[in-house]
């Protein structure tokens, strides 16, 4: 049915607040928020669903505004359950409608696309995805009814959803408030229940997707002066950068350094670089990043090459990507997501997580990000938070005396590995370099490294770094222990657990392993199985002190003195008036370094700073 007039949706808005849970979903041209605009809103309870038009072009549509009011006054006064799928999109949609924004009750919402992520990391989540699955329904796809056009600005694929004709939108628009109801009541809450991850999804799931829209909607402020600085002055250096590279080419002359062929012939033709493997299809060796690395070692063309395609990466990424998503207040803001496999925030649109750390922000990237005059920020990061999970799940004797110590881990990995005689605290002025591949080993233990990997990033040859390896099993045994612990456990159930309970679904663990195809799939799996517990328990502590430092902050009336802008890494950054800064970073620390415990300190540190580059060590 679709609402043509405003006493039928009146009608309508009746018959949701009378049923036990109802379906709310958007129609949107997205352009990008806040430039996004409302095509029609699609509601549905037990009894009956509904599309309302608010942005068809030559179509009798609603007002967006009214349609929003009232369906804002409904809701407030609503006290059954509110499904929704990406919940974060509609309710930032609504929001931006209506003055004085949207609030839905978080206590009321659930998000089917996260239920499905919190059920079965590996799976798709999308709704026609789940439809088919899950309830055997083939759902209209956008794609085959509308019409797309790319954006100005940004060269995004946008859907011109309000070109498609009313009686086509009608079936696909009520479709995407039938489904998700099913889907909750009949496969969602049910599994939830029987897999004890209810109070998971309900405690800190459904909390954390209100807190992501939040930081989507507040956004962060962008220097463009510099912005504009750097777009003049990253492709100058790439240039400068180039040719150096030509100048260590025997020729010295210009070539295509994004071409294969011609890379081929001035590294293994003109040098004598050694190729690795052997000849693709193309009759060409291969270049990838890997084999450059390797080659790095030894050759300063290599060293170069490296750079160049950073560079390159960093100047199309994030000089030319966030000058197009700067929008006309100033703020850039990207989407978020939890719903990955690891369960670490990705952002898109842009990409705000590949963002070099402190340690590697050498094009000052980090500085773009400010504040307003009249605030601060705060940018409070985790210490080592990984290797503190890693410490606390394998319950080695040495890891947790280092840290309840106060000790360098890095310093005594590298002592551990090169038998060093001077003490843990001198390691780090008298071998800087070994501690640097202490540094690589205990990260490698986090990814999965093999030898190989620990050997290319160490910068040794893989005998030493086998023999570095059985060092630090000796010096560290119930980590190893650990680790094959925990793979024989995805070998058996097919999944890994994380601090809070949420699975990591691994059924590649479980392959018989009769094929060289199937003997890779379970490697990769016995690798993600080490990995996912500590790095989806790192992820969960972040989670769980993002919730509790908002609540807290509610609870003392700062919550709109106080906002998330971005979470990158191991780091949460906010926006806070000056008159208060001092005290929200100290209830900022108090928060993080509580959120669970664990066998060791958790270590959060604060810095208050006018940008994100001043936050450095």
């Amino acid at each position: 049915m679709i609402v043509r007039t405003d006493s039928e949706l009146a009608e309508m808005l009746e018959m949701m607040e009378k049923s036990r849970i109802i379906c709310i979903d958007t129609e949107t041209v997205d352009k990008g928020y806040p430039d996004t605009l409302l095509t029609g809103v699609a509601l549905s309870c037990l009894e009956q669903a509904v599309y309302v038009p608010t942005g068809h072009k030559d179509e009798a549509c609603l007002c967006p505004e009214v349609v929003v009011n009232k369906l804002k006054e409904m809701v407030s006064r609503y006290k059954g359950t509110i499904v929704m799928h990406h919940a974060a999109y509609d309710m930032k949609v609504l929001d931006l409608v209506v003055d004085g924004g949207f609030e839905f009750p978080e206590e009321q919402v659930v998000d089917t696309m996260v239920a499905s992520w919190l059920l079965d990391t590996e799976g798709l989540h999308g709704l026609k995805s789940l439809a088919e699955r899950y309830l055997g329904i083939e759902m209209i796809e956008l794609k085959d009814i509308c019409k797309t056009e790319k954006h100005t600005k940004t060269g995004d694929k946008v859907f011109r959803t309000d070109l498609i004709p009313l009686d086509v939108m009608e079936e696909y628009a009520i479709d995407d408030v039938i489904v998700p109801i099913a889907l909750w009541e009949k496969v969602f809450e049910p599994r939830l229940k029987e897999e004890g991850l209810e109070k998971v999804y309900r405690e800190l799931e459904i909390p954390f997707v209100f807190i992501l829209t939040e930081m989507e909607k507040t956004g962060a402020v962008l220097n463009k002066e510099r912005l504009e600085e750097l777009r003049e002055e990253m492709p100058k250096q790439l240039e400068e950068l180039k040719q150096e590279i030509y100048s260590l080419r025997p020729s010295g002359e210009p070539f295509n350094i994004g071409s294969q062929p011609q890379l081929n012939k001035v590294l293994f033709e003109e040098l004598g670089i050694k190729p690795i493997g052997e000849r693709g299809k193309s009759g060409y060796f291969s270049t990838k990043k890997e084999n450059i690395e390797k080659w790095a070692k030894d050759y300063e063309i290599a060293r170069k090459i490296l750079e160049c395609r950073r560079h390159e990466k960093l100047i199309g990424t994030y000089v030319e990507g966030l000058s197009n998503r700067v929008w006309k207040d100033g703020r850039i803001r990207s989407s978020f997501r939890r719903t990955i496999k690891t369960g670490r925030i990705s952002s898109s649109k842009p990409n705000l997580q590949n963002i070099p750390n402190a340690q590697n922000d050498i094009y000052g990237l980090r500085g773009l990000f400010t504040v307003p005059e009249d605030k601060k920020m705060i940018v409070a990061d985790y210490s080592q938070i990984e290797l503190r999970v890693l410490a606390h799940i394998s319950r080695d004797d040495e890891f947790i005396r280092a840290y309840r110590e106060g000790a360098d881990i890095h310093s005594l990995t590298a002592q551990a590995l090169f038998g060093l005689k001077c003490s843990v605290d001198e390691v780090k002025e008298k071998h800087p370099d070994l501690r640097a591949v202490g540094k690589t080993f205990n990260f490698g233990n986090v990814y999965g490294a093999g030898i190989k990997a620990l050997a290319t990033n160490a910068g040794v040859s893989e005998d030493k770094a086998r023999r570095a390896r059985d060092n630090y099993y000796k010096r560290f045994p119930k980590v190893k222990r650990y680790l094959d612990w925990v793979r024989q456990y995805a070998r058996d159930n097919g999944y890994v657990k994380t601090l809070v309970g949420r699975k990591r679904h691994l059924p590649d663990a479980q392959l018989s392993g009769k094929s060289q195809d199937e003997n890779a799939k379970i490697a990769m799996a016995e690798r993600q199985a080490g990995n996912s517990p500590i790095q989806g328990g790192a992820a969960d502590i972040m989670i769980v002190a993002m919730r509790n430092l908002r609540d807290r902050l509610r609870a003392e009336g700062l919550a709109e003195k106080a906002k998330f802008t971005l979470q990158v890494h191991d780091e949460i950054i906010m926006e806070v008036d000056k008159d208060v800064v001092k005290y929200v970073a100290k209830i900022a620390k108090e928060e993080m370094e509580s959120a669970v415990k664990l066998r060791v300190p958790l270590v959060a540190d604060m810095a208050i700073v006018d940008r994100w580059d001043e936050a450095k060590d």
